[in-house]
């Protein structure tokens, strides 16, 4: 499971997409980095969730602690000696 945050309900409908073609897109273009990333099938669930003040710099810094930790372990396990995962974030 993945979930993408927005900040306002109104956000939500762009990130969905008419008849949801961009969260198809969105889907599609991640579950192929992922396979590509681990050689292996995967089976991703998308969720889109409104939290306002997601975007704060303190919770974002924890947020993307939590992310690279999570990355790494699955790194480990599937035994990648020569892959490097960098987490890269857009900041406005």
């Amino acid at each position: 499971d993945a979930t993408i945050l927005v900040e306002k309900a109104s956000h939500k409908p762009i990130v969905l997409g008419k008849h949801g073609a961009m969260i198809k897109s969105i889907d599609i273009h991640a579950r192929e980095s992922i396979q590509k990333l681990i050689q292996s099938p995967v089976f991703l669930t998308l969720w889109v969730k409104v939290k306002e003040d997601w975007r704060n710099r303190e919770k974002w810094d924890r947020y993307e602690e939590a992310i690279n930790e999570m990355l790494q372990k699955t790194i480990r396990l599937f035994s990648f000696k020569s892959c490097q995962v960098n987490f890269y974030t857009y900041r406005q």
